[in-house]
């Protein structure tokens, strides 16, 4: 039995697999092109902050990651996306990049007496607008408490909140190819104690979820710290 050939020289099944190698090929290129999306800075006006003082010390609170989704802001249950240790990395990399600029952080004999009062519930009600550099009277009490351990006392705050939407995906008998539309704002600020005054902040949107395996999760937290205000030089 004779097979139908078309002007290419191809039979039809020949032609058919060629599409679909191609339509294939399209989507991976398309995965690729996706992949290399950077986190964007959206630092206001780029605000320049002062060098820290000398004998700053700095108290890095537990970062909130909140999860919603994107269509309808319901909120999700972190523990699905690894809310928890995405929240300790977060911190980890707060505290190494502290102790690479030498700067002091918090003694652990302070951490536990604050950890085990009320401060912690009260101050992360407050997370998503510290983070953004706003602090009211109620806040500034509080941060104050801080400042009866040490005078130098500054807090460090972090925020993401992330809208959860669909995933990427890609029709192989459509050929109909769709984005993950996801994303995430970190926000973070770091304020003086004593005073309640915005010592530094910054945010960066990264556009997918994060996850602790992603590089350009880790990538959005160095962007996220890049302009954190060195410490001056020890007189």
């Amino acid at each position: 039995m004779s097979r139908k050939i078309n002007s290419w020289g191809l039979t039809y099944t020949e032609r058919n697999n060629f599409a679909l190698l191609a339509m294939m090929i399209f989507f991976l290129l398309f995965l690729n092109a996706c992949g290399t999306v950077k986190p964007i800075c959206t630092v206001t006006d780029q605000v320049s902050f002062p060098a820290l003082g000398s004998k700053t010390n700095v108290f890095v609170f537990r970062p909130l990651l909140a999860f919603e989704r994107l269509h309808d802001e319901a909120p999700l249950d972190s523990f699905a996306f690894h809310g928890r240790a995405l929240e300790n990395r977060l911190k980890s990399e707060f505290e190494a990049m502290l102790k690479n600029r030498k700067i002091e952080i918090a003694a652990p004999g302070i951490r536990k007496e604050v950890l085990t009062s009320n401060f912690p519930a009260e101050i992360r009600k407050k997370l998503p607008k510290l983070s953004r550099g706003l602090i009211d009277k109620e806040s500034t009490t509080l941060l104050q408490s801080l400042a009866s351990y040490d005078e130098n006392m500054t807090i460090l705050v972090n925020y993401v909140d992330v809208k959860v939407g669909s995933r990427g995906s890609w029709d192989p008998n459509t050929g109909l190819i769709t984005s993950q539309n996801s994303k995430s704002l970190f926000r973070a600020a770091l304020f003086q104690c004593s005073t309640g005054q915005l010592l530094w902040k910054d945010e960066i949107f990264l556009r997918e979820l994060p996850e602790l395996s992603s590089e350009r999760f880790a990538e959005s937290i160095d962007l996220l710290l890049l302009n954190f205000p060195c410490k001056k030089d020890q007189t």
